[in-house]
């Protein structure tokens, strides 16, 4: 009630629900025994055309020393459809794994995504990644969005 007291009632039973689901997961297990764990991290990192910007749901270093990185997603993901609505995300789990290994000089394990309404998870392996081509990928990617500003900027009169 504190927290969401102003949120429709069906709204709240959902939160109350999706959250005993994932208390008694097997991924709040291995976050709560974590060496480390930090939540809601922000970072800013620099590629050749400008800064990309964001927040990590969640990194934590399992027992073992591994490296997970976890965004939650509430996309209605089912067993049947999981690894499709993963492949959407990969992108930015691969840049979040990118922003640790350049800005916390650590080597991520995999990412995973928590789809929170299936109580689903989905792993990209991040260990084998090479970071310099990720990082040039990423660059291009920078490059060709600035060229389609431009492109519809001109097109559209205001350059």
């Amino acid at each position: 009630e504190r927290f969401a007291g102003d949120l429709d009632r069906d709204v709240q039973k959902e939160m109350v629900m999706l959250s005993e689901r994932f208390v008694s997961s097997e991924q709040f297990k291995e976050i709560a025994q974590a060496k480390v764990c930090k939540a809601e991290i922000p970072f800013a990192l620099r590629l050749s055309k400008g800064i990309i910007q964001g927040t990590l749901d969640l990194l934590y270093e399992t027992k073992d020393g591994k490296w997970i990185i976890v965004d939650y997603k509430t996309s209605k993901a089912n067993e049947q459809n999981l690894a499709e609505y993963a492949r959407a995300y990969r992108s930015q789990i691969m840049l979040y794994a990118l922003a640790c290994h350049e800005l916390l000089k650590i080597r991520v394990c995999y990412g995973r995504l928590y789809f929170v309404r299936a109580g689903l998870h989905f792993d990209f392996d991040c260990q084998s990644e090479d970071y310099a081509k990720l990082r040039s990928d990423f660059e291009k990617v920078q490059q060709r969005m600035i060229e389609t500003r431009k492109e519809w900027a001109t097109t559209n009169g205001t350059l």
